[in-house]
């Protein structure tokens, strides 16, 4: 039995509670425009995991804002705040994407093809990028200033370590939560977007959107979201028909005292 880890996201409209469990072995992707709900659903996901030894919340977060608050929390290696330095943002990833080879490299030495259970010596990693789209315009800004080299930008860099972590990360415990606007083409391709299994849509205000995300959304189903209330959500699974919930909302003050709370002493 391997190590389980179920966060609610709301309840459906039959009004029954949706969960996502980060033992499953997909990627997560969340997009909506501002106002829509996004943030705080997003802090109520990620809430619970502060009190959990196996789990460690980490990635890259332009703002600051969503992270700041695990600045105490285990995993301070492979977390980037801010957009002053986006070499560090890329080392990183860099750094989480050698973590993960180190988990590949010890699969193949125990003759096994996957890790399912977690602790705090080797545990589940959600890598957060928070407002991705965002951390990549400001990558792409630094190399612009800088006249770096092809070999040398930043951008790229990030780019290919999400590639990775998205297509070689799940069978480690490596989960990714890709949080935008809009999940558009130009942030996110076609071979990361496949392994984005859960797939979780706030109101957006471009149709493309929500297709992009929900490639089997009816018309009648893009009209929808595009003019859903603060706080609703299609949601997408493997192997599962689409759901509209209501997401559970947590304030920014609620998500700060909770994890902080259960930083470890």
């Amino acid at each position: 039995m391997g190590t389980s880890a179920p966060l609610r996201l709301g309840r459906t409209r039959e009004g029954y509670d949706l969960t996502l469990d980060l033992s499953d072995s997909w990627h997560t992707a969340v997009q909506g425009m501002s106002r829509s709900g996004k943030s705080v659903a997003t802090y109520a996901l990620l809430a619970p995991l502060a009190s959990r030894r196996d789990v460690v919340v980490c990635g890259v977060d332009p703002t600051g804002i969503l992270l700041n608050p695990w600045r105490d929390h285990p995993g301070s290696q492979w977390r980037h705040l801010g957009t002053g330095d986006m070499v560090h943002a890329a080392e990183t990833l860099e750094a989480l994407t050698d973590e993960m080879d180190r988990r590949i490299a010890g699969l193949l030495e125990q003759d096994l093809d996957k890790l399912d259970q977690f602790n705090e010596a080797c545990p589940l990693l959600v890598v957060v990028l928070e407002e991705y789209p965002g951390t990549l315009s400001a990558a792409e800004g630094d190399d612009a200033a800088s006249g770096a080299k092809a070999a040398d930008r930043v951008q790229p860099r990030i780019k290919r370590c999400v590639r990775r972590l998205v297509q070689e990360g799940a069978k480690v415990g490596v989960r990714l939560m890709v949080i935008a606007q809009r999940m558009d083409a130009s942030i996110v391709g076609g071979a990361e977007r496949s392994n984005l299994g859960n797939r979780i849509t706030l109101r957006v205000d471009n149709s493309d959107a929500v297709s992009m995300l929900h490639p089997m959304a009816g018309p009648e189903v893009v009209d929808v979201v595009t003019r859903m209330p603060v706080g609703r959500a299609i949601v997408d699974r493997p192997g599962e028909d689409m759901a509209m919930v209501q997401v559970d909302f947590l304030d920014y003050k609620g998500y700060v005292r909770h994890v902080r709370e259960h930083a470890p002493e």
